[in-house]
């Protein structure tokens, strides 16, 4: 199995080659120079023999090679084992629910040799081999044919154009109560992609063997608007995991785009949405019950004239305390700021954070980032008279540590984390109901 493994925002040149002596060749180069050029991913750019890898973590097959893009917290620590970044990776997709295993399943990804590719391939397969043991469900389905007996609707018109011989034979327009749909569509269409695309032999054989036992499917054209439209009743609940990794793989397969008999397929990730959803996670399920904790949040910032539709903001993450309506804003930022202090860019955006939730409610607005745990506070002006007592709301910045002292992934947030929340629950009470 051919992988190279680089990190976020690193280039890859021709002629590269990983730790397994394996090259990125010219060919590769080209298969996604052509891919880039037809679809216009944002997800790396293209440099002279090089390909320059941006903020989106994940895995990409070329074929006959497979780049794992893992994330990095800063270019200081690049002497850590990619292997550590690579768990860091399995583990925040499944806290985030992108990788659909249970503790037990990721333990042995940790182990794992395959490339993550090939990860999702096998928990696509294992999936599937559980709907075909269990059965695969019927749905009810307009069907109109020659049949030879009359049910449902005569079709008239076509009944006597194509019946005038055949007077045995009926045209009509009936319900039909079969394996035939739309699930099962998906699932075929993904089970020939993998079966294609898998670098093991043994995903490969898998694949192939429940294509065997799989119904015949009416091909439908399948984009992001198909598994918007999808809803699950009792009898297709099983299926949501096996979907869910279906549209992972699927909606970023171009068969269209090849090098010789290769094909390019990615499953990749935005890392800053990646870690938004990690951060949102963790606070949901450590904090406390009295702390109600909400993502994307809508607010009205601006509109023209007096009757325009309101333009919003949506900070990423917002705190209220049950017990008396405070609010706390958090926005992820998966990025070390530079001298250890937020950029411009990133203190108005918080401004406009701090002026647009109520203002009886926030006094305190919070940047996140990863990397060793520290909190720097500091404050912003209010640029309108408030009726709260405090001319200011505060602002920090916090690092959030994701590793523990032995290299592992935490598996919740630290005691400081947790700590600096109350601290500025606090501090926002204080600064609203002064003594």
């Amino acid at each position: 199995m051919d992988i190279i493994q680089v990190f976020e925002y690193q280039k890859l040149k021709i002629g590269a080659k990983g730790a397994q002596g394996v090259e990125f060749k010219k060919s590769h180069f080209e298969l996604m120079s052509r891919y880039k050029e037809k679809y216009e991913v944002d997800w790396y750019d293209l440099g002279h023999n090089s390909i320059h890898f941006k903020n989106y973590v994940g895995a990409i097959s070329l074929g006959d090679l497979c780049i794992e893009v893992l994330p990095k917290v800063d270019r200081a620590s690049y002497s850590e084992e990619k292997s550590v970044w690579r768990n860091v990776l399995i583990d925040m997709l499944q806290t985030v629910g992108d990788l659909p295993v249970s503790a037990s399943q990721n333990a042995q990804l940790r182990r794992h040799k395959s490339s993550i590719l090939d990860i999702y391939f096998d928990l696509f397969l294992s999936e599937v081999e559980t709907l075909i043991h269990r059965g695969l469900i019927k749905r009810y389905r307009k069907q109109e044919g020659n049949v030879k007996a009359l049910k449902g609707s005569l079709v008239f018109s076509q009944h006597l154009r194509k019946n005038l011989v055949h007077k045995e034979r009926f045209y009509t327009r009936h319900t039909v109560y079969d394996q035939q749909h739309l699930l099962h569509s998906i699932l075929l269409q993904t089970l020939e992609v993998v079966a294609n695309s898998g670098m093991k032999s043994s995903t490969r054989g898998w694949s192939g063997n429940l294509l065997l036992h799989f119904p015949e499917q009416k091909k439908v054209r399948i984009e992001s608007s198909t598994f918007e439209k999808l809803n699950f009743d009792r009898k297709s609940e099983p299926y949501k995991r096996a979907i869910q990794i279906a549209e992972l793989i699927l909606l970023q397969y171009h068969p269209d785009i090849r090098s010789g008999k290769h094909e390019l397929l990615a499953i990749v990730f935005d890392m800053n949405d990646l870690w938004e959803r990690w951060v949102l996670h963790r606070l949901k399920k450590d904090l406390p019950d009295h702390w109600k904790v909400e993502g994307q949040n809508t607010y009205p910032f601006y509109r023209q004239g007096t009757s325009g539709s309101w333009r919003t903001i949506r900070p990423d993450i917002v705190l209220t305390n049950k017990l008396d309506g405070t609010i706390l804003v958090w926005d992820t930022k998966w990025k070390i700021p530079k001298d250890g202090r937020p950029s411009m860019s990133d203190v108005h955006q918080m401004h406009s954070y701090a002026q647009t939730v109520p203002e009886n409610d926030i006094a305190h607005v919070t940047l996140v980032y990863p990397g060793t745990f520290s909190e720097i506070t500091g404050s912003l002006h209010k640029s309108t008279t408030a009726l709260t007592s405090s001319q200011h709301t505060q602002l920090s910045t916090l690092r959030i540590e994701l590793l523990k002292s032995d290299g592992k992934m935490r598996s919740r947030l630290s005691k400081s984390v947790l700590s600096t929340v109350t601290l500025q629950f606090r501090i926002a009470t204080s600064l609203h109901n002064p003594t």
